[in-house]
């Protein structure tokens, strides 16, 4: 018997976004708290992939939270709700930092 995969869904509309075997550590943790320059602080965690997000826009550095990497926002491709943003570096190492209120366990 194969252990059943534990998926993070959208809370918003119920959509697949990642699982936890997906969760990985940057910069010594898998969750952070970071503010954004409007003042709104995020709780996020890190994973490698998702598989129901769309990214949206050009990819920045400006007020990046991961140093050397440009963010693009994340929405999922379901309901569309920001869920967070794709974090890549010049090299090409890319993961996501999904905001982790918005995730919930899924229900089927």
């Amino acid at each position: 018997e194969t252990k059943r995969e534990n998926r993070l869904c959208c809370k918003v509309c119920g959509q697949a976004i990642t699982r936890d075997q997906d969760r990985i550590e940057m910069l010594g943790s898998h969750i952070h708290s970071f503010t954004n320059p409007h003042g709104i602080r995020f709780n996020i965690g890190c994973f490698r992939r998702v598989s129901g997000c769309l990214e949206f826009g050009e990819p920045t550095e400006e007020y990046t939270w991961f140093p050397r990497y440009a963010w693009i926002i994340t929405y999922c491709k379901q309901c569309q709700e920001h869920l967070g943003w794709g974090v890549k570096s010049s090299s090409g190492d890319k993961f996501h930092a999904l905001i982790l209120n918005r995730l919930g366990a899924c229900r089927s």
